[in-house]
């Protein structure tokens, strides 16, 4: 246990470093991998978390826009924004998610993801969502809160993921990245 806990200790303390160096992110990741992974042998009847996911992607997320600081509500202001100017023609858009099916991890380094942890291939990126249920409509108007590049990949092929921050409201939206 005490294991488990100094490599939380430790990734706490590497994602909130004033300087960062790649040394930095890649030993973010061995200790947030090491303490998902170990957090669910030691713990069994723990489930993981919307947090817990997200904490996987703080590794990219540094590594895409630098420290921590440099990345607080200003910079998410931006991305919301950047959102909401996008055209809809004043409609409403859904996606079911039932014309879909999950994205098969068997060649991804997910060991640390709950399996119950749904993640639909959509629009050159993933559709992330929490519920077991094999239908749920999302529409734009659920606020999406950052972008983040995940490490999981599908062949030799990366995604954008776009993963809310504020617990993982009730679905996530794909948007391509501007420029491509």
């Amino acid at each position: 246990m005490l294991k488990n806990f100094m490599d939380l200790v430790c990734a706490i303390l590497l994602a909130n470093m004033q300087t960062i160096s790649k040394g930095h992110i890649n030993a973010y990741r061995l200790h947030i991998q090491r303490y998902l992974e170990t957090m669910k042998s030691l713990y069994k009847d723990i489930k993981i978390k919307p947090t817990h996911h997200a904490s996987l992607h703080v590794g990219d997320f540094l590594e895409l826009f630098g420290l921590v600081q440099s990345h607080s509500a200003p910079f998410f202001k931006r991305y919301i924004h950047f959102l909401q100017s996008q055209n809809t023609n004043l409609k409403f858009v859904f996606l079911v998610m039932e014309e879909y099916t999950p994205v098969d991890h068997s060649n991804t380094d997910g060991r640390a993801l709950d399996r119950s942890y749904r993640q639909f291939g959509f629009a050159g990126g993933f559709i992330c969502y929490p519920s077991t249920a094999g239908s749920h409509i999302i529409e734009d108007c659920d606020v999406v809160s950052h972008f983040a590049k995940t490490p999981m990949k599908v062949g030799e092929r990366e995604f954008l993921h776009v993963l809310p921050l504020n617990h993982l409201m009730e679905a996530t939206v794909i948007v391509e990245p501007y420029g491509q």
